[in-house]
């Protein structure tokens, strides 16, 4: 997947900025087709800095996927997600636990700066009633 760094930040200047995330001021809504998913304060920036809305809306959509909606150990607790690359290649894998594989798929070419980003995904219930996918960085946990 190619993304689009239109600010031309440094992998070194994104990942000093990472450890800045400890919590969210509010919740994002970055898609009208996965509108079940929000960004964090720290997920926002990755998908803004690192061009990075294509991993969003993968993950958006595998909320629909049997082998991650029916997945008892996912259905109401944390998924792991981890976008791993290696000489502009990725794979994208979730995790209900370490090591413990739902899915996988690999990506063919991807230019995302960093060699790792780790995004976790849970459900919380917002002010309104409605139920979403909050997706964090760890640091925002």
């Amino acid at each position: 997947m190619i993304t689009e760094n239109k600010k031309n930040v440094s992998r070194e200047e994104i990942e000093k900025e990472l450890g800045n995330f400890h919590s969210t001021t509010c919740y994002h809504r970055f898609s009208f087709l996965f509108r079940n998913l929000v960004l964090t304060d720290g997920a926002k920036y990755v998908a803004d800095k690192c061009g990075a809305y294509w991993l969003f809306n993968m993950i958006a959509s595998y909320q629909f996927n049997p082998r991650v909606k029916n997945n008892p150990h996912l259905k109401d607790s944390i998924q792991f997600w981890t976008l791993n690359v290696k000489d502009e290649q990725g794979i994208v894998v979730c995790e209900w636990d370490k090591e413990q594989v739902v899915l996988e798929q690999k990506i063919e070419y991807t230019d995302f700066p960093l060699p790792q980003i780790r995004i976790w995904v849970s459900k919380t219930q917002l002010a309104d009633g409605s139920i979403v996918w909050v997706a964090y960085l760890p640091s925002e946990h």
